[in-house]
């Protein structure tokens, strides 16, 4: 009987798998029925505005389905899977960007609703910091690389 002993996840992967989990549960889900509920009395002045919160909506989930899925790729501690984590990391980061956009490229608002907007700029640079940040621990650690290693 041949069993490999999986390595011991090390206290900062674990604390990047539970923000990657639970704001993925928590966080975006909550986004997604909200940001509804806060632009539907709208719809009817800005035609494209449903538009823009559909596709809003489809990329936070998208975003937390990579996310979640990073978790279960980092939880499993396969060997040789560093990458495809990596990979999946940085597109939840992608999307979670992209989403904070769309209703700039989607829903032409006039400009008394693009204030509020404006903090997505903010959000994006530390999301960007947090993505790189993260990236860099993943990438760079060699605790993280001796969990992975073939």
């Amino acid at each position: 009987m041949n069993v490999k002993i999986k390595k011991k996840l090390t206290g900062w992967l674990i604390l990047l798998m539970v923000i990657l989990g639970l704001g993925s549960l928590s966080g975006i889900g909550r986004e997604i029925t909200d940001v509804r509920r806060f632009y539907e009395p709208y719809f009817s002045q800005h035609p494209s505005l449903q538009t823009a919160v559909l596709v809003y909506q489809c990329i936070l989930f998208g975003s937390a389905c990579t996310a979640l899925y990073t978790v279960w790729v980092l939880y499993q501690r396969v060997p040789g899977t560093l990458s495809i984590a990596i990979r999946a990391f940085i597109a939840t980061i992608g999307l979670r960007m992209a989403a904070g956009w769309i209703f700039d490229l989607i829903a032409g608002l006039p400009d008394e609703f693009r204030e509020p907007l404006r903090s997505d700029v903010i959000s994006s640079l530390i999301l960007v910091a947090y993505g790189i940040v993260w990236y860099l621990y993943l990438a760079r650690s060699k605790r993280v690389r001796d969990i992975y290693a073939v």
